[in-house]
């Protein structure tokens, strides 16, 4: 789902549309390895979660989900290696 809004070209600035179901904060990638649900919010290595983001991945957290938040490949590597073969 893109949920990143539309651009007004007179403001400069994107303008968030929320459509009826649609959720604030899903994580840029979502998906299920071996029977586990996971989602992967990616950053740069500076950005910051918003307040969205951070109560989808605690949510996706205590439903048993894996929450990752990634800055680089290597982020997800050692996650999926931590959370399935250790």
């Amino acid at each position: 789902m893109n949920n990143g809004g539309v651009y007004d070209p007179v403001k400069k600035i994107f303008l968030k549309k929320h459509g009826l179901g649609e959720m604030l904060g899903v994580a840029d990638i979502i998906g299920c390895k071996q029977g586990r649900f996971f989602a992967i919010e990616v950053k740069s290595p500076k950005g910051v979660l918003s307040d969205h983001q951070k109560e989808f991945l605690l949510r996706v957290q205590a439903s048993g989900g894996i929450a990752i938040v990634a800055r680089s490949v290597s982020d997800v590597i050692h996650a999926f290696e931590e959370k399935f073969h250790g």
